[in-house]
C-alpha cells in the first residue's frame, strides 16, 4: 500500500512540475515575443538539417521577411541553431 501511495505521489508531483514549466515557457514566450515586438523586430529560428539543399521553410521565412521589410520595415534575425559544416549555402 505504500509502496503505489508513493509511485502515485511521484506521478503527481511529476505532472504538476511538467504543468508548472509550461506555464512558465507560454508565459516567458508571450513577454519575449512582445518585447520584440514592440522594438520592430523579429527572430526566427530555423531547423533544417542541411540548409540550402531544399528550399522550404527557409524559403518561405526568407520571403516572409522580405514582406514585412517592405510593408511594415519591420527587421528579422535569422538564426540557424547547426554547426557551419551543416550548411550548404555558406553565403546565407
Amino acid at each position: 500500500m505504500i509502496i503505489k501511495k508513493n509511485i502515485k505521489l511521484k506521478k503527481l508531483n511529476k505532472v504538476l512540475i511538467n504543468l508548472i514549466i509550461y506555464f512558465f515557457n507560454k508565459i516567458s514566450l508571450i513577454l519575449i515575443d512582445k518585447f520584440f515586438h514592440s522594438k520592430n523586430l523579429f527572430i526566427v529560428f530555423l531547423r533544417e538539417d542541411r540548409i540550402g539543399h531544399q528550399a522550404s521553410n527557409t524559403d518561405r521565412e526568407f520571403y516572409k521577411a522580405l514582406m514585412r521589410k517592405r510593408r511594415d520595415k519591420l527587421k528579422t534575425i535569422f538564426v540557424f541553431p547547426y554547426p557551419e559544416e551543416n550548411i550548404a549555402n555558406k553565403y546565407f
